[in-house]
This record gives C-alpha cells, sequence and structure tokens, in this order.
C-alpha cells in the first residue's frame, strides 16, 4: 500500500517537487498520509481513483490503487483521499493498529 502511494506521490511531484508522510493514532488506529506537490486530480479521476484498470498514468494500469485500497479492507482499515497538504493529491491509509490497541492508548 504504502510502497504504491509513495511511488504515485514521488511520479506527480516531478523532479523538483515533495512528498509529506505523516502519522498519527487514535483508539487502536493508525494512520499514514501520504502528500505530494504534484498537480492534483481532475473530478473524473476522483470519482474513479479506487476503480480497477482505470489509469491516469501513461504507462499506468490501474490497478495500483484498486489492490492498495482492497489490501487496506482486508486489514479493517481503508484508503481516504483527503485535502493535500502541498497542493497535489493526498492520500490517508487507516489501519487498526497492532493488537487493537496503540502503544500510548491514551493518545
Amino acid at each position: 500500500m504504502l510502497t504504491n502511494l509513495l511511488e504515485n506521490a514521488a511520479h506527480a511531484a516531478g523532479t523538483g517537487g515533495a512528498v509529506l508522510v505523516a502519522t498519527s493514532r487514535d483508539r487502536g488506529r493508525v494512520a499514514i498520509e501520504v502528500h505530494d506537490s504534484g498537480p492534483g486530480l481532475n473530478e473524473q479521476a476522483r470519482q474513479t481513483l479506487f476503480e480497477p484498470t482505470i489509469s491516469f498514468k501513461k504507462g499506468g494500469t490501474g490497478l495500483g490503487l484498486s489492490i492498495a485500497r482492497k489490501s487496506a479492507l482486508l486489514m479493517g482499515g481503508d484508503i481516504l483521499l483527503v485535502k493535500g497538504e502541498l497542493g497535489g493529491a493526498a492520500f490517508r491509509v487507516v489501519l487498526p493498529a497492532a493488537n487493537g490497541t496503540a502503544a500510548n492508548p491514551d493518545r
């Protein structure tokens, strides 16, 4: 999941662009966000983002995000499109923490 999101972000940001990764945890769940400074996503891309075989990248198969999201769902989590901090696209992966509890449950 993360490899796909990071590769997509690096591709979108391009040479000289930026990729930001942020993590958090809350109530037994962890979140990992990946932001890029690329051009962002148009409305058509936003609506079909997780559908298999639809790609807006030259040479893309359209399977990466679909497989990544299915993997997250199988683990009891999800991948969500969120507002980008760098002007481009951003995704949040939310997963249950190991054994259902975070290392510091008070966070």
